[in-house]
């Protein structure tokens, strides 16, 4: 938005990126629940949300870290 202010483009950003990240959540939540509903859904579960929180606070490290 600073180099090229646009509310267009800021509008179809937010439109494609809450589709994407808001859909894969519930997902996966449910995929899992069919693949483990017998046991170790939560640990399973909790195993997962880990994963992503490592790489969501690696991605953020590295994108300041290497940041042009």
């Amino acid at each position: 938005m600073q180099i090229y202010p646009s509310w267009g483009l800021l509008t179809i950003f937010i439109i494609s990126f809450g589709l994407s990240a808001g859909a894969s959540g519930p997902i996966i939540a449910a995929q899992m629940t069919e693949i483990f509903a017998e046991r170790g859904l939560a640990s399973v579960f909790s195993a997962t949300n880990m994963g992503q929180d490592c790489s969501t606070a690696l991605g953020a490290f590295l994108a300041d870290t290497f940041m042009i």
